[in-house]
C-alpha cells in the first residue's frame, strides 16, 4: 500500500494531482466507483478524477467499442451499467499513456454529466472537481456598489459581498433591500458551482 505521500510524487508531472480526498461516482443510487486513491488530472478540461481500477464496483463497465487513438493514447471506452439503467461511453482509460501520465495506466474515468452525482468525502460536488488551486472567498464589503441600466438605478448599497476567485474578475452580491426588484423579471436561466 502507498502512503500519501508517495503518491503525490509519483504524480508530481502535467498537472496530475494526487487527490487527499474520498472520491465516489453514483449511478441509479450506486456507487459505481470510491477510492481514496484518485488522481486529479488538472490539464484536460473539464478536470477529471481517474480511479484505480480495482475501486470500480464489479460488472458495471462494459466495453463501449473498439479503442481510439487521442494525443494520449489508445483510449478505451466504457458504457457504465447499473441494473436496467446505461450510461453509454460515461468512462474511459488510456490503454498506453504517455509517459508523463504513467500514473493513469490501469485507471478509468468517469463524464461528470453522464452519472447521476459525485461526491468529495460525505459532499455532492456539481459541474466539475474542485480544483485544488483556485482559492474563492466571499467577502463582505462597504464598498459603495451602484448598477445603472439606461440611467435608472437598479441597485445601490454599502453592503455588497464580493467574490473573489483565483482567476476570475470580482463578482458583487447586492442585498435585496437595495435592489429595485421591481424592475427585474424571473428568467429561466441558473447557475451551478463546485464551490
Amino acid at each position: 500500500m502507498t502512503t500519501p505521500s508517495q503518491r503525490k510524487n509519483r504524480v508530481a508531472t502535467a498537472d496530475l494531482f494526487a487527490s487527499p480526498k474520498w472520491v465516489s461516482v453514483l449511478v441509479a443510487g450506486k456507487a459505481v466507483a470510491s477510492t481514496r486513491d484518485a488522481l486529479l488530472w488538472r490539464a484536460r478540461w473539464p478536470m477529471a478524477y481517474y480511479f484505480p481500477m480495482t475501486d470500480v464496483a464489479e460488472g458495471v463497465l462494459s466495453p463501449a467499442g473498439e479503442p481510439r487513438g487521442t494525443e494520449w493514447g489508445p483510449e478505451a471506452r466504457f458504457d457504465v451499467r447499473v441494473g436496467d439503467r446505461v450510461a453509454p461511453s460515461a468512462a474511459w482509460s488510456y490503454l498506453a499513456p504517455p509517459d508523463h501520465l504513467a500514473a493513469l495506466a490501469g485507471r478509468v474515468a468517469f463524464d461528470w454529466h453522464a452519472v447521476d452525482s459525485w461526491f468529495e468525502e460525505s459532499e455532492e460536488v456539481f459541474v466539475h472537481p474542485r480544483d485544488p488551486f483556485v482559492r474563492v472567498d466571499a467577502l463582505p464589503s462597504t464598498r459603495h456598489v451602484q448598477v445603472v441600466v439606461d440611467g435608472v438605478t437598479v441597485a445601490d448599497t454599502r453592503a455588497p459581498v464580493l467574490l473573489f476567485e483565483t482567476g476570475l474578475v470580482t463578482r458583487y452580491y447586492i442585498p435585496k433591500r437595495d435592489t429595485r426588484l421591481d424592475l427585474l423579471c424571473p428568467s429561466d436561466t441558473t447557475t451551478r458551482c463546485p464551490y
